[in-house]
């Protein structure tokens, strides 16, 4: 009886190790994917990030270009021909 008990011991403690090595193994596989995540987050937001300064960028450009164009003299081509 207790022969057949340390058996069943021994094997629970195999078992013990194995489950223990899967979680750390998980644990760490989780880790490494919730870094990876964060990591894609910040990249998401510089992106939208610059997405916005770019617009800006271009919004202002095309209101000096508006302001330049209206403060050009109409020049009649026709006079030169």
């Amino acid at each position: 009886m207790i022969e057949n008990q340390q058996k069943i011991i021994r094997e629970l403690q195999i078992l013990n190790d194995y489950t223990q090595s899967d979680l750390i193994h998980a644990n760490s596989e989780l880790q490494s994917r919730i870094r990876e995540k964060n990591d894609l987050q910040l990249k998401f937001l510089d992106a939208d990030q610059e997405t916005a300064n770019l617009q800006f960028k271009q919004q202002t450009l095309e209101e000096q270009a508006g302001k330049f164009e209206r403060q050009q003299p109409v020049v009649n081509n026709s006079s030169f021909m």
